[in-house]
């Protein structure tokens, strides 16, 4: 019995021999250190990509051995560098660059780590400063060949002006969405190598503005702005204001036309925009504060004049509305108090576009409005002033006579105000309603003959 048992044991051991040894067959054979570098280094310098399939192989045993090896890092970056090299196309490189920059960073840490053994971290000062070098000369490179492309295709893009061949024109636009597409790619390259040079973002994003695509260039420009130094800001600022103003997207671009206007205070133009978009966003309160500023610069400036006028035309008409909401619910004082803060509006309004009727005394459009409010304070005077330019202007425009002869009339000017509505009915003879003051008009004045005949005129 024991005999049998001695059998079985000694059967067992020899199979669990036989296991080890099959998988020991299994495993690749560990070799020093040295002769995976030495081995990889002789097939990189073959040249043949080929070969360098048997450098990574190489190298992936080395790291899978041993753990990080600086030397070994450097020497498959060193292919993938030849790899990209090799490649002619931005498209074809970018997985090559990739593989690249992710060696040199983990260089980089393998050479600071000390937990790994010195031997491992042999000559890191060189290969890091090599690699440093190596990612500038990349940098610079890819950055180069879009900067290229970007100009190239602005000169197509000049040449296509004059171009009026439908076959010549779809080829040169194929070359600039050739070349647009490119430097995308050449610049997204530079970014791998460099992520904090913002100047790789203004060129993306700049290449897609010249495919109008507003939203991607807002995209780039913003992320060099995140990385551009104080000095520069100013400079990336506009490209992202005006990409927002291309897309109708005005509130978005008020964050950055601000920052725009308060770095140089007196860019009246940027301030303007600034402006614009506050009012487009319904924010009239702080257009004004903006106006305000500017015209503390340029106390004649007749657009801003013009705006601040329609500012409170605008308030004039809110408080109209609460004026009338509270005259329905029959609270006279609230009422009270909303005419009040109205006219106040009206004389605010009146007050800016008085300026501008002023300094533009060939302007139709500023005579209109300084007449139309003057008109709403009751101020027939000076309406009468500015109807009375419109119509100099404007000779052939009823509504200009019309409304001269309104104001005349209540100011009881009635010679004046015939004068006015007799220009009307001699441009449109059919215009009843003028005819029926004219009626009463020549009544008043004691003109039977014209009476009658405008009574006439007015059935």
């Amino acid at each position: 019995m024991r005999s049998v048992v001695n059998y079985l044991l000694l059967m067992i051991l020899a199979l669990s021999f036989t296991d080890i040894n099959t998988e020991a067959k299994k495993r690749p054979r560990k070799l020093p250190a040295s002769a995976y570098i030495k081995s990889a280094k002789i097939e990189i310098l073959s040249g043949d990509k080929k070969r360098y399939v048997v450098a990574i192989a190489m190298l992936d045993s080395l790291f899978m051995h041993y753990g990080p090896h600086a030397e070994g890092l450097n020497l498959m970056a060193a292919t993938y560098i030849d790899f990209t090299d090799k490649t002619p196309d931005p498209w074809g490189k970018r997985l090559f660059v990739e593989k690249i920059v992710a060696y040199f960073d983990t260089l980089n840490m393998c050479c600071e780590n000390q937990e790994i053994k010195k031997n491992y971290r042999k000559n890191c000062e060189k290969l890091v400063e090599k690699s440093d070098s190596t990612k500038v000369k990349f940098w610079r490179e890819f950055y180069n060949a879009g900067i290229e492309q970007l100009n190239y295709m602005g000169d197509v893009a000049k040449d296509l002006e004059e171009i009026t061949d439908s076959a010549s024109r779809e080829y040169s636009l194929n070359v600039i969405q050739t070349n647009i597409d490119s430097c995308i790619a050449n610049m997204k390259l530079a970014i791998l190598f460099d992520s904090v040079d913002y100047q790789s973002y203004v060129a993306a994003g700049s290449a897609y503005e010249h495919k109008e695509n507003w939203t991607e260039a807002i995209i780039w420009f913003s992320k060099g702005l995140e990385v551009a130094p104080d000095s520069t800001r100013e400079q990336l600022l506009p490209y992202i204001a005006y990409d927002y103003i291309r897309l109708d997207q005005y509130c978005d671009a008020i964050p950055y036309f601000r920052e725009m206007a308060e770095r140089d205070t007196v860019d009246f133009k940027t301030m303007g925009h600034l402006a614009s978009c506050y009012n487009n966003c319904k924010q009239f309160d702080s257009a004004v504060v903006v106006y305000r500023k500017m015209l503390a610069g340029d106390p004649e400036n007749t657009d801003v004049l013009t705006n601040v006028g329609r500012y409170f035309n605008q308030i004039a008409r809110t408080a109209s509305d609460s004026s009338s909401f509270y005259g329905k619910a029959e609270n006279e004082e609230q009422t009270a108090f909303w005419r009040g803060e109205q006219m106040k509006a009206f004389d605010s309004s009146s007050a800016y576009l008085k300026l501008v009727f002023d300094l533009l005394p060939d302007s139709a459009s500023a005579a209109e409005e300084y007449g139309l409010v003057s008109a709403i304070r009751s101020d027939y005077e000076n309406a009468a002033i500015a109807y009375s330019r419109l119509t100099s202007l404007e000779p052939d425009n009823t509504g200009h006579w019309s409304y001269l002869g309104d104001c005349h009339l209540n100011l009881q000017q009635f010679p004046k105000a015939v004068d006015a509505y007799e220009h009307v009915v001699a441009i449109d003879d059919s215009d009843r309603e003028t005819w029926l003051r004219l009626y009463d008009l020549y009544r008043e004045l004691g003109q039977t003959a014209k009476a009658a005949e405008a009574k006439k005129k007015s059935e």
